[in-house]
């Protein structure tokens, strides 16, 4: 059979390309989702395919096929989970507009939850999710705004997988201004 790069397990872009290896000259049969695909082999015994991945979990196998039909044994079956949708997020702890005043009250611990299996970051740091969903992030305030540069993405943020079949990768808006002043 031929021989397929890594694939990822979950993944937010629309398509992936499918590269591998096989003999030169002969075809890659690949079967996504079900659907056969052929797609010639070059002389240096590689091949590639763009494919439009549907929403939830995709599936990919490959065989080979020589120029003289004969047709090689599957792949394993690999498993590739698209999922564009931004995880729900709610902050329970601080309040929305709460404000902080001193140097002792600069110390706080964020509290949330999310769906299970999400990463989150906030400010750019890695926060622990627990297996409900549950998350507590301590951080020490700036005087003035904080949060800021907090953003909601599904470009290039940090992967958090606990099941790679409901891995999400985002980054939470924490759109809550907090206010510390000294």
């Amino acid at each position: 059979p031929p021989r397929l790069d890594p694939l990822p397990e979950a993944t937010n872009d629309e398509r992936i390309e499918i590269k591998g290896t096989s003999e030169p000259g002969s075809t890659a049969i690949l079967i996504l989702n079900n659907e056969k695909i052929e797609t010639i082999v070059n002389d240096k015994g590689e091949f590639n395919y763009t494919f439009n991945l549907d929403n939830g979990e995709n599936t990919i196998i490959a065989q080979s096929k020589d120029r003289e039909g004969n047709v090689s044994a599957e792949t394993d079956e690999y498993a590739v989970v698209y999922d564009n949708e931004p995880p729900e997020v709610e902050i329970k702890s601080p309040g929305e507009g709460e404000r902080f005043f001193g140097l002792k009250e600069r110390q706080i611990i964020i509290e949330g939850s999310t769906e299970q299996n999400v990463g989150i970051t906030i400010n750019d740091k890695f926060v622990a999710v627990d297996t409900d969903g549950t998350f507590a992030f301590a951080t020490t305030l700036k005087e003035g705004e904080n949060f800021d540069k907090s953003k909601e993405t599904n470009l290039k943020p940090f992967t958090a997988s606990v099941n790679p079949h409901k891995s999400k990768t985002f980054v939470i808006a924490f759109r809550k201004l907090i206010t510390a002043i000294s």
